[in-house]
């Protein structure tokens, strides 16, 4: 009898609770979750303080109940209540619910005292918490929608009051925040849970952590789509990653993304004032891709590099971004490079050396020259300026097929060897006198060893809340040229080393691996460079 008794109890209670959540957990509607799932954006349950049920204290003498039973202490509670006897009222409701939780006036009990701190104390952090408890140990045998309900409409006033602290309110983003998500979590099927969803990304917005906060945005229009705080959610969304490209460092990932986004948004997006507004954005964030691109032909437009470097990044710049603020500028100093170049090329006449042929002056004292420990820097500068009238060194047809293996990587930038050999297979096939051949096949093979890769501080933004840092990144490799056709090893581990400029905050590593690929590319062009000039005939 008696285990019949208790299979009849599991069964009733089972189905109480079905009745119970019927529409915000049973069926909570296409695209919606359940609260057992993960929310990217909000913190996680696992961190979240575990609902600890009432029980009586040491000190229970002062909280004991006033009544004998259950029954009586309820009658007891609202007469208190009745006579305005609010401290009263709020101790024997209280009191009911920890001395005897598994009667059926706890219930009753319980959201009584809720609503006592809700409509009376106006204490509404602790009428969010008794309202949580309801639905935490009382969730079958309470109204959990109405409940839910309320939950959500304290939390409105948490966020519209602030946190009591004596006489005074204060703003508790925080707290709030998740007051919210714990709306969410008990009923991410209720027709308030996408505002609820969406004013805990805000929230994450006013605490600081803006990456959270897309995530939630990200959050809101995965799981409810059709609902209209999708679209605030994907408007919210653009802001904040407009916000993080403006305050951060340039990060060339992070632009390319928020372009990304800002051009689904458009092609989505019906609304026109936020189609604006995305508009705006996509030019804004076009503009940081721009800039860092046109910087970085300047960089190579310097006396510590080939003028063919320099004409080939503003040449790149120009395919990239015709329409520029930049193209302008970038076409001039193009146009410029280019009559330097045939003006150096041109033949010198008879009894003439080239150096004054090419200034256009008389003779005169041959120039000092320049002061370089590194000699491959001065055969790039001389087989730039003489072109290819001196000193180019002619390539025999039978050796211009090229191999290039992944380069071995001894430095602690992840990839590096893999990008380098990359960038170089790209640099001899732009530069054309050689061709990519497998193997078996090519004539010639480069190997390559990063040695490593680093970075120096050269400035210091001290005016600034970002707190930019000038840096100077250096890549150092050696590189052996194997004639396989002999098995001559045509160069031995000759050293280079390469160089750029870049910015970062305090996460130096990341910004110097995301330079590292400007790095490979002037060591590419320096490699290039000296297989054109390398004495073949030797």
């Amino acid at each position: 009898m008696g285990m019949n008794m208790r299979i009849e109890r599991v069964v009733l209670a089972v189905a109480a609770v079905a009745t119970a959540v019927n529409v915000s957990i049973a069926a909570p509607g296409p695209g919606s979750r359940y609260a057992t799932d993960a929310y990217p954006g909000f913190d996680s349950g696992e961190d979240l303080p575990k609902p600890e049920k009432k029980s009586p204290s040491w000190f229970s003498f002062f909280s004991s109940p006033a009544k004998a039973n259950a029954s009586e202490q309820l009658s007891y509670a609202r007469a208190c209540e009745a006579a305005y006897e609010w401290r009263a009222a709020r101790n024997a409701y209280d009191a009911l619910v920890t001395h005897w939780p598994m009667a059926p006036e706890a219930v009753v009990a319980q959201k009584a005292l809720a609503d006592l701190y809700y409509t009376h104390y106006f204490d509404y952090e602790q009428a969010f918490e008794e309202y949580k408890y309801l639905l935490d140990f009382y969730s079958a045998q309470c109204d959990y929608d109405s409940v839910v309900r309320r939950l959500y409409d304290v939390a409105q006033v948490m966020r519209e009051e602030g946190k009591k602290i004596g006489f005074f309110r204060f703003s508790n983003a925080t707290d709030v925040r998740r007051a919210f998500e714990a709306v969410v979590r008990a009923a991410p099927g209720a027709p308030f849970a996408p505002r609820a969803m969406l004013i805990a990304g805000e929230l994450r917005e006013e605490e600081g952590t803006y990456d959270k906060a897309i995530e939630v945005y990200e959050t809101v229009r995965n799981i409810y789509p059709k609902a209209p705080e999708a679209d605030e959610a994907l408007h919210a969304e653009a802001k904040a990653r407009m916000h993080l490209l403006r305050a951060r460092t340039y990060n060339r990932g992070r632009c390319q993304d928020t372009i990304w986004f800002l051009k689904m948004a458009l092609e989505t997006a019906t609304d026109s004032a936020a189609r604006a507004d995305y508009q705006s954005w996509l030019e804004e964030a076009t503009g940081f891709i721009e800039r860092e691109a046109f910087q970085a032909a300047q960089f190579y437009d310097s006396s510590t590099r080939t003028r063919r470097s320099a004409i080939r990044a503003y040449e790149h710049f120009l395919v990239c971004y015709p329409a520029s603020e930049y193209a302008a500028a970038a076409q001039t100093r193009l146009t410029e490079l280019r009559a330097q170049t045939a003006q150096t090329a041109r033949p010198a006449p008879a009894g003439t050396n080239a150096v004054e042929a090419a200034a256009g002056t008389e003779p005169a004292e041959a120039p000092e020259p320049a002061k370089t420990s590194d000699t491959r820097s001065f055969w790039r500068k001389a087989g730039d300026f003489f072109a290819s009238y001196t000193w180019r060194s002619r390539v025999p047809e039978s050796a211009r097929t090229v191999f290039v293996p992944t380069f071995r990587n001894e430095s602690d930038v992840a990839e590096i060897g893999a990008v380098a050999a990359r960038q170089l297979l790209r640099e001899i096939q732009r530069e054309g006198t050689f061709k990519i051949a497998a193997q078996d096949a090519a004539a010639i093979e480069v190997q390559g060893v990063i040695k490593s890769v680093s970075a120096q501080q050269l400035s210091y933004n001290r005016s600034s809340d970002r707190r930019h840092r000038e840096n100077h990144a250096t890549l150092t490799a050696t590189i052996s040229i194997i004639d396989k056709r002999t098995g001559k090893v045509l160069v031995d581990n000759r050293p280079y080393q390469a160089i750029t400029s870049f910015l970062s905050d305090d996460d130096t590593r990341t910004r110097l691996r995301e330079a590292s690929g400007r790095l490979a590319e002037d060591l590419a062009m320096q490699v290039v460079d000296d297989l054109i000039l390398f004495d073949w005939e030797k």
